[in-house]
């Protein structure tokens, strides 16, 4: 997650590290950040519906996209409690 011009510009500068043809990919929430680095191709991810933040957390915590008998309203509950972003509970 780039925050920093100085971080974005050890990205680009260091083109050994990536074989010819690859790219990179940067998450920013900045993107002021890319545009004064010349940057103009840009995707916008959006958050996770709630149906989607659900299955997310069911995967990391009970390793299925279901939830398990008798945790589908706690299951439900924490994944509300985060916004959506259930990741965040690592």
């Amino acid at each position: 997650d780039v925050d920093d011009l100085k971080q974005l510009e050890a990205l680009a500068n260091v083109t050994t590290w990536v074989g010819p043809g690859s790219r990179i990919v940067v998450t920013t929430e900045n993107k002021e950040l890319l545009q004064q680095h010349g940057i103009n191709k840009t995707f916008h991810v959006g958050f996770p519906s709630s149906v989607e933040a659900l299955e997310i957390l069911c995967r990391y915590a009970f390793r299925q996209s279901y939830r398990h008998l008798g945790f589908q309203e706690f299951a439900l509950r924490i994944s509300e409690l985060c916004g959506n972003l259930p990741l965040g509970l690592r």
